[in-house]
């Protein structure tokens, strides 16, 4: 037998080096009481292989601010590397998923394969962000005088958020953010 390269063959069993058209050719040179037989040639068309993509390891819920970074490890059964994309509050830079808000996260490694695999079908992971529980701090005095001006101190763990302090009680005012003390009591 003889194939075209990059096929091998041994004996009656052939190696093929990839995914495309390979000409095989079987010939008999004869001997003392057979004349040589007119070689015959058959076409075999070899197939890209399929591949299979494994992708586990991410949490199906993390709160933010806990969430993360998390390494993506997929592998596809080719051996190629997996490529992969994300919607919702996150980014990828290379296999490190950020995530940079509460909702939902979907990342999906696939793997375009190449002349001799077959495009993988891409698997997807789904990860439920909770939005971080905030925390409120507030500091004052827990007494003043009357008619005195005191600026609270309010804090939150949300980082870049506002608070807005507008509920009084008590015989006292609120003006851009301090407290106007109107009667002896504390408010």
């Amino acid at each position: 037998y003889s194939v075209t390269s990059p096929t091998t063959t041994s004996g009656t069993s052939m190696s093929i080096g990839g995914a495309r058209t390979v000409l095989v050719t079987a010939s008999q040179s004869g001997n003392a009481n057979y004349a040589a037989a007119v070689p015959v040639s058959q076409t075999l068309k070899v197939s890209p292989a399929l591949q299979t993509i494994t992708f586990t390891g991410l949490p199906a819920m993390a709160t933010y601010g806990s969430a993360g970074p998390y390494t993506l490890n997929a592998t596809a059964s080719s051996g190629l590397p997996a490529s992969y994309s994300v919607t919702g509050p996150a980014t990828i830079s290379g296999t490190i998923l950020t995530i940079t808000g509460a909702g939902t996260v979907v990342v999906t490694a696939s793997q375009a394969g190449n002349a001799n695999y077959a495009a993988a079908t891409p698997v997807s992971q789904t990860i439920k962000i909770k939005p971080l529980a905030q925390i409120l701090t507030f500091s004052g005095p827990s007494a003043v005088i009357y008619g005195s001006l005191f600026s609270p101190v309010v804090r939150t763990n949300a980082p870049g958020a506002s608070v807005i302090v507008g509920l009084v009680s008590g015989p006292c005012s609120l003006e851009r953010g301090q407290y106007l003390m109107a009667s002896g009591n504390s408010g």
